[in-house]
């Protein structure tokens, strides 16, 4: 995993607990997705936003095949469009 990756998990992570802590989610509603070079990073299916950690995330490539063992959301694909031709913001 590149730190890049590791960076953006980690962020992620921080973001998805703010969401929660602040009242803007809850349970397991809602997702957050990060485009990558080779795919996009996003929260499980059936994941909390406040209990998320940076190892929990699913990776997607551009093919749409997940590449670890975290099952993505049903919604990756909208996430994957979305963010396929975005602009790279270095956080």
């Amino acid at each position: 995993m590149s730190s890049i990756e590791a960076k953006t998990r980690e962020e992620m992570a921080e973001q998805g607990a703010s969401l929660y802590n602040r009242g803007f989610v809850h349970g397991t509603s809602g997702n957050i997705s990060a485009r990558l070079d080779d795919g996009i990073l996003v929260t499980p299916i059936n994941s909390c936003l406040g209990r998320i950690d940076s190892t929990d995330i699913s990776k997607v490539d551009w093919n749409e095949n997940h590449v670890d063992d975290k099952k993505p959301p049903s919604e990756a694909f909208l996430h994957r469009l979305c963010t396929k031709n975005a602009l790279t913001i270095e956080v």
